[in-house]
């Protein structure tokens, strides 16, 4: 699954941002892996916990707030934090990276310029 450089490997559970790797723990890898399967869609906090945590998990919903905090984090790295937005009074959405709010951010890496895609691309591993 790849957005604007931005890979993630389920076979291998490996995460990198234009070649380099992102260390994530299980949790934002499983984070990272439902906003990429729901491009564009807006995901409340309920259905981030039923899907990455799973049904059984009674969390606060504030629980999402700090794991996507970190999650950010983990992306900032790379210059893929913009791809997390913050949808007020819903939750969050994986952003379109050609999006006006999207293409505020810079999204340059050394010299060269990145090239944005608004599609998810499944590889087959």
């Amino acid at each position: 699954m790849e957005i604007d450089g931005l890979v993630l490997d389920p076979t291998r559970h490996r995460v990198t941002g234009h070649g380099k790797l992102i260390n994530v723990s299980r949790t934002l890898f499983n984070l990272l892996k439902f906003f990429l399967e729901n491009p564009q869609r807006a995901l409340t906090r309920s259905m981030i916990i039923q899907n990455v945590w799973g049904d059984n998990m009674h969390l606060d919903v504030r629980t999402v707030d700090v794991h996507i905090r970190r999650l950010r984090a983990a992306l900032q790295r790379s210059g893929h934090d913009y791809l997390i937005e913050t949808v007020r009074g819903k939750g969050y959405c994986l952003a379109d990276p050609k999006s006006d709010k999207a293409n505020t951010h810079s999204r340059t890496v050394g010299n060269s310029h990145l090239n944005a895609s608004a599609s998810v691309h499944y590889q087959a591993a």
